[in-house]
């Protein structure tokens, strides 16, 4: 029987009709095709600033989210829009877009620079002068797609793509595609805080500093218990 249903035509959606329907509806929730533009993958804008920081040269560095597809980037802005009906989730989003919304917007560079520390680190982040409490640092970008539990069990720049407590399915990939926060590297007892924000009516990952930073100190945050599960122990920072 799935035979047959598989074999009548109308039954089944060509990939760029799917994505015109996905478009559509992104459309009526507000969304512009410059947005569009700026979000699919494959178009969004390199970062223009990544010279001031020192970057590697084998990275593509994004300035933006990257979704795969337009189905995700819809869920994304669904999602988003559905968990701030919860008044508690939206009032965290207000404060934290309140300290931190325009430096996102605006998308400012922290005075930091990436630097080589060993073949076991690789590269971390460091102060380039003093950072004070409640700065924002930046954006965690990448490659927005489904989660793989295989390929991503020794992916070490995988963050969560979630605006609740529950699971995700989704992940921010920067392994190949991102910004200066790929490189910011663990600690038990870390500098900086991460925090879901929105902009444009899509949840969005970033840091900022949870104490004083000093000048040449390195930027750490701490990657959870659920990272380390198959991989050595940390080194501690």
């Amino acid at each position: 029987m799935k035979y047959f249903f598989k074999s009548i035509t109308f039954l089944r959606i060509p990939k760029f009709q799917r994505s015109k329907i996905y478009f559509e509806k992104m459309y009526s929730l507000g969304f512009t095709q410059t947005k569009l533009d700026t979000y699919l993958i494959g178009k969004g804008p390199l970062d223009q600033k990544r010279d001031q920081l020192n970057y590697p040269s084998e990275i593509g560095h994004l300035s933006e989210l990257a979704f795969t597809n337009s189905k995700i980037l819809y869920r994304a802005l669904q999602t988003t829009k559905n968990n701030l009906k919860n008044k508690k989730r939206n009032a965290q989003n207000k404060w934290t877009h309140s300290l931190f919304g325009k430096a996102l917007k605006e998308g400012f560079i922290p005075p930091v620079e990436i630097l080589f520390i060993n073949p076991f680190l690789g590269y971390g982040v460091f102060a380039q002068e003093d950072i004070q409490e409640l700065s924002y640092i930046g954006q965690y970008v990448g490659v927005v797609r489904k989660r793989s539990s295989k390929k991503d069990v020794l992916n070490s720049y995988i963050f969560g793509y979630v605006s609740t407590s529950r699971g995700t399915k989704y992940v921010i990939d920067a392994k190949e595609k991102g910004n200066f926060t790929r490189y910011i590297n663990h600690s038990d007892e870390p500098n900086l805080t991460s925090r879901w924000i929105v902009e444009d009516g899509i949840t969005k990952v970033i840091f900022f500093t949870n104490r004083l930073i000093k000048k040449g100190e390195q930027l750490c945050y701490d990657y959870g218990p659920v990272f380390w599960k198959r991989r050595s122990n940390p080194q501690l920072l």
